[in-house]
């Protein structure tokens, strides 16, 4: 491990951590994975070229290899030793088994000649060494694609000043077995301007050992220290605190907010804070559920502002040791962190041989504070490199010729091998829109692309606020789906309305009255029950949250499952809606707006315009034929009376 040797040495990075050299005792230690960044991002989303929105993201971690040990001297100097080498604070000396110093340098860097050193040392960064992270695919009917990422040395520093000269565009084709580089003229190839949110989540241990420790007002008092460098800093950003012990959930403390002050309020309750199972630590369900939340975030944000929002995303796991609860093994946490495009840093606490793995699961940077006095210079450190983030991260537009069929797309860097590519997989088949002038650079320019919009574009022109969604390119209120409209899912139809047989049809039969067949109960209301003797079936009146229940149909939130507060009780109650992730077992329809219940029985975030096998799948509850395929895609709702159908909700 590596510890810094003085307070303004700050390894900048966008999504790596860098260790520094040095050996002072009870300094903040940073530690590196010795890996590279991942990439891969989906344009469809999930990585089979269907052309929906969902993001698999990048593959494993990669190896970026081993430590590179520089030449030895050759000055034929036999009384050189270590004391007289300086590698930098990139590298440590070694003696070799010809008893000469050598430089041993970090991911990232290369060894110079001993002779050529400069004043920085023997370890230098390798300037070749360049590796990519897909955060975001996008594309319009037209063939324009958009395509957000972040590009950085292997030694987790930002690669910077990439523009068209040096940009390397490839596409392959479904059938071709090699790339094909794309002329960046001829493509309208483009940067555009952009300014992302960034989404920065903590997860903070809270188990015995943590109260034992009396470190909670240390914690809080360097999250509050972070806001002020967040202030300090400037940016877009939205943050949230989760906490955990051996319980199989988080506990929400403060929800999704950009109101600083009221965090530093929220965070003075901090130390006081009672949970639910605190003999245990469930450290791998916390990364887990808290990369499911950033998600959840991400595609609520980019749903609602149809895909006019561009986020970035940050976990900040904070612990004072590895996982003892059990619930979940390191390969699903492997697995899951493979899958998205986020930063995710650890912060141990005490003693660092207490937490090897959760240093590991830090993939973009773990960070170890044995004195809790240096928690404020951790904080300080991660909201800095955070703020350099942004300059590593580059948002590119081009127009694809591609007219049919799935294709991957590939960005690179001219003359420079990418270590780690980052790759976008789209249809074809979803370009509707070529004829009548099509894509060009209009297509990218901000100003141009983005005028008179809130919301939606290729270009990223903005969100929607909370409580709003994008419809034609401005924030409104949802509406509903009007009678006789295709739908999915019930809550999409309005009042009055069910969605039965894929239509908003009528529900006019009021609690009491009969039911069965074409007479429905309203949804939310009632539902159907047999009653009396003889028995006969009328509209009950539903059933609401916490109450015992025996099946979805009972309950105005279509979800009947064990009391999430005594969950080892017998019988189950009527619950709220399944966020995105969470199970739907046993309820189909009991997923919360803008998600849908897959076959995997877990709540999927719903597609906005892309591939689809059911009107339940789509925001827009219409998923139509493709003329020249068998492929079914979502478009917009078909009644007029609708126009966008949920708003943000966080």
């Amino acid at each position: 491990m590596h510890k810094l040797v003085a307070l303004w040495v700050v390894a900048f990075l966008s999504f790596g951590a860098l260790g520094c050299g040095g050996d002072d005792e009870g300094k903040l230690e940073t530690r590196v994975p010795d890996s590279g960044g991942d990439g891969d991002g989906d344009g469809d989303g999930d990585g089979d070229g269907d052309g929906d929105e969902r993001d698999s993201g990048p593959p494993p971690i990669q190896d970026a290899g081993p430590r590179d040990s520089g030449p030895d001297d050759d000055s034929g100097n036999d009384d050189l030793t270590c004391g007289l080498v300086n590698c930098g604070l990139h590298g440590d000396c070694v003696m070799g088994a010809d008893g000469m110093p050598a430089c041993t340098c970090d991911t990232g860097y290369i060894a110079t000649e001993l002779a050529l050193a400069s004043d920085d040392g023997v370890c230098v960064e390798d300037k070749s060494c360049v590796q990519a992270r897909m955060l975001r695919c996008h594309w319009t009917g037209n063939s324009g694609i958009g395509m957000h990422v972040s590009l950085q040395y292997c030694s987790g520093n930002p690669y910077v000043g990439f523009d068209t000269e040096n940009l390397l565009i490839e596409e392959k084709g479904a059938l071709a077995t090699e790339f094909q580089e794309l002329s960046i003229p001829e493509s309208s190839a483009s940067l555009i301007e952009h300014s992302p949110l960034q989404q920065i989540y903590f997860v903070i241990d809270v188990s015995n050992s943590i109260r034992d420790s009396d470190v909670l007002d240390d914690i809080a008092n360097g999250l509050k220290h972070f806001a002020d460098e967040l202030e300090d800093t400037g940016g877009n950003y939205r943050l949230a605190i989760f906490l955990f012990d051996g319980a199989a959930n988080l506990y929400e403390f403060m929800g999704d907010t950009d109101d600083l002050a009221m965090m530093r309020t929220r965070l003075d309750q901090l130390e006081g804070v009672e949970s639910e199972d605190p003999a245990s630590s469930n450290v791998y369900g916390a990364v887990i559920k808290g990369i499911n939340q950033l998600k959840r975030a991400e595609m609520l944000r980019e749903m609602t502002s149809d895909f006019g929002a561009l986020t970035t995303s940050t976990l900040v796991v904070i612990s004072d040791g590895d996982d003892r609860a059990g619930v979940h093994a390191l390969g699903e946490v492997t697995t899951r962190t493979s899958q998205v495009p986020f930063n995710i840093i650890t912060v141990g606490l005490g003693d660092a041989a207490s937490y090897p793995t959760l240093t590991m699961i830090g993939r973009d940077g773990s960070f170890s504070a044995p004195n809790p006095a240096l928690l404020t210079e951790t904080f300080t450190q991660i909201a800095e490199r955070l703020a350099v983030s942004r300059e590593s991260q580059y948002l590119v537009g081009y127009c694809s010729p591609k007219r049919s069929d799935a294709f991957v797309t590939r960005i690179g860097i001219r003359d420079i091998a990418i270590a780690v590519p980052a790759e976008c997989n789209f249809n074809a088949f979803l370009f509707t829109e070529t004829t009548g002038g099509g894509c060009g650079l209009d297509t990218f320019v901000r100003d141009t692309a983005c005028a008179g919009l809130e919301c939606s574009g290729i270009a990223a022109c903005g969100g929607c606020g909370s409580g709003e969604c994008c419809a034609s390119g401005q924030c409104q209120p949802p509406g509903d789906l009007a009678e006789d409209a295709k739908c999915g899912i019930d809550w999409m139809c309005g009042a009055d309305l069910s969605c039965a047989a894929e239509k908003c049809v009528a529900t006019a039969v009021d609690p009491g009255g009969a039911c069965g067949g074409a007479d429905l109960c309203e949804y939310g209301e009632g539902y159907c029950a047999s009653v009396g003797e003889p028995a006969m079936m009328q509209c009950a009146a539903a059933l609401g949250i916490g109450v015992a229940c025996e099946s979805w149909e009972q309950c105005a939130s279509q979800r009947c499952a064990p009391n999430p507060a005594r969950p080892t009780d017998p019988g189950m109650v009527c619950v709220g809606p399944a966020q995105m992730f969470e199970s739907c077992l046993g309820n189909p329809y009991g997923c919360e707006p803008g998600s849908y219940c897959s076959a995997a029985n877990v709540c999927t975030w719903q597609y906005n315009g892309g591939i689809c096998e059911s009107n339940a799948q789509c925001e827009s509850g219409n998923c139509v034929p493709l003329a020249t395929t068998a492929l079914k895609r979502c478009l917009g709702p078909d009644a007029a009376s609708a126009t966008c159908t949920f708003g943000l909700d966080l």
